[in-house]
């Protein structure tokens, strides 16, 4: 599949051909229909947001929205075809903050989606379920 990365900081966006985003348990399988660029991104890219070059090459992009045309193991079968917006912060879901609705100050924050994990801009994505975000069927 096609997507657009980085491979130093501050550096271009290449667009290139990658593996397809393999599934774990409890992700899903998103195919993007829209990502957009603010100024999150820009900052990634400069390396604002952490400058670890272990974590390149990466694929920046967390505001996508798409449908989900897989999913893993542990995902209900019936969010296939699910209209969805992406969660940028890749939470736990299980410690107390999340449990109050506070998943910006999770306990077990793993990180950003399109920062410590590959992100919009590309085919197709791999999220955890809950942070793929269902949205109204009718929305263009």
């Amino acid at each position: 599949m096609k997507a657009a990365r980085i491979h130093r900081w501050g550096g271009d966006l290449l667009l290139e051909d990658v593996p397809e985003p393999g599934l774990r348990d409890g992700e899903v399988l998103v195919e993007i229909a829209a990502c957009g660029v603010g100024l999150t991104v820009l900052n990634y890219v400069r390396g604002d947001l952490g400058n670890d070059p272990n974590d390149l090459p990466r694929v920046p992009g967390h505001e996508l929205v798409g449908r989900i045309v897989a999913v893993g193991p542990g995902v209900e079968p019936e969010r296939e075809g699910e209209l969805v917006a992406a969660f940028f912060y890749l939470f736990c879901g299980r410690c107390r903050h999340c449990l109050a609705g506070e998943e910006d100050v999770c306990e077990k924050l793993a990180g950003f989606l399109g920062v410590q994990r590959d992100g919009g801009y590309a085919e197709r994505v791999s999220l955890p379920a809950r942070n793929a975000i269902r949205l109204p069927d009718n929305i263009d």
